[in-house]
């Protein structure tokens, strides 16, 4: 992780945050984001259909421009988008059909999202979080769940043992600040508020800092020929978590999913 990364709370408010043209910035047609997204799309209905196919209420935690929220909410009959950007909700509303969306800090105001959940989502946040308000939403989210079949289903888009490492070694991206995050972090993360990794999965892996300069034929046919190799998933740049709440006894593996 950097040393100067920027506080998540202010950099999602006021005049300087990172919220003004979010979708356009990052997830236009064409663009690298919008290509993983492709893919998380898949990779979430396969996970809501394993594991709650009959949830009743959902909650999408720091849901942004309500992306992932839009694409799961009919799946819940009851379905919660929560953030701190009002900008960023104002879009949300154009976006959802009819999910609630909250504006709050909920690791200040937990009573401002009302629990329980059977399926909590987690997108492009806790990489983004400084290590203490991690750990904090981390307490809140393991609190919101209903019971031991509820899950968390959250991502890291910037694994520390992935081509990310590179580019954010590279020269010629030393201005750029690059936030990183190890799957062993994560497990330790989740672990100190009572849950437990259940399945994980990797996608992409070549960081976006490559895609720069490298030819896009050749970053094409470098995805095609690893994307099959579960055996690398280790090694992907977006990082993907279902966890639920910790089971007395022996801890069983995580599946590979």
């Amino acid at each position: 992780m950097s040393t100067n990364q920027r506080d998540y709370r202010e950099w999602h408010q006021g005049t300087d945050s990172c919220c003004e043209n979010y979708d356009e910035k990052l997830f236009q047609p064409g663009r690298y984001d919008y290509e993983v997204w492709l893919k998380e799309q898949r990779l979430l209905e396969g996970i809501v259909e394993r594991f709650v196919p009959h949830g009743e209420r959902y909650l999408d935690f720091a849901c942004g421009t309500g992306r992932v929220l839009a694409h799961l909410e009919s799946r819940f009959p009851e379905s919660i988008g929560l953030d701190i950007s009002e900008s960023m909700l104002a879009t949300a509303r154009g976006r959802v059909k009819g999910a609630r969306l909250i504006c709050a800090d909920a690791t200040r105001e937990p009573e401002a999202v009302p629990g329980p959940f059977d399926c909590i989502t987690a997108f492009r946040f806790f990489l983004n979080a400084q290590p203490d308000l991690r750990d904090e939403a981390m307490a809140l989210l393991a609190s919101k769940l209903r019971d031991e079949l509820s899950v968390l289903v959250f991502n890291v888009h910037g694994n520390s043992r992935s081509s990310r490492w590179l580019a954010a070694r590279t020269t010629r991206f030393r201005d750029r600040t690059y936030n990183e995050l190890s799957r062993a972090a994560v497990v330790r993360l989740i672990q100190r508020h009572g849950l437990e990794l259940v399945e994980w999965h990797g996608l992409q892996y070549l960081d976006a800092g490559l895609y720069k300069w490298l030819p896009s034929r050749l970053c094409a046919g470098i995805e095609r020929a690893l994307d099959p190799l579960e055996f690398l998933k280790s090694c992907a740049v977006n990082l993907y978590f279902v966890c639920r709440r910790a089971q007395p006894g022996p801890r069983v593996a995580p599946s590979d999913g």
